[in-house]
């Protein structure tokens, strides 16, 4: 199976950044330009690590696995056009 790294991880955060401002209750523009990691980290602060998508370690674990370690712990560019958080991976 082979993927677009890069069209995953637009789409993992695209879809993160929706759940984090829904979570915060603000906009989606009004959110600070953050890593993966760093949404992942908010999210879970603010909800527990015992839902079901099971801990931390976990989810970030196949986060990395999907997008590589530099894509999770990397910031955007400011300038970066995102997908939609509805956009699908083909």
């Amino acid at each position: 199976m082979t993927f677009d790294q890069v069209k995953v991880s637009l789409q993992l955060r695209a879809a993160l950044e929706f759940r984090l401002a829904q979570a915060l209750n603000i906009e989606h523009a009004n959110l600070p330009v953050m890593s993966i990691a760093e949404i992942v980290s908010l999210l879970f602060g603010l909800y527990g690590q015992s839902n079901i998508l099971g801990g931390f370690r976990e989810t970030a674990s196949a986060i990395i696995v999907l997008i590589g370690e530099e894509s999770f712990w990397s910031r955007p560019p400011t300038n970066c056009v995102e997908p939609q958080a509805s956009a699908t991976v083909h």
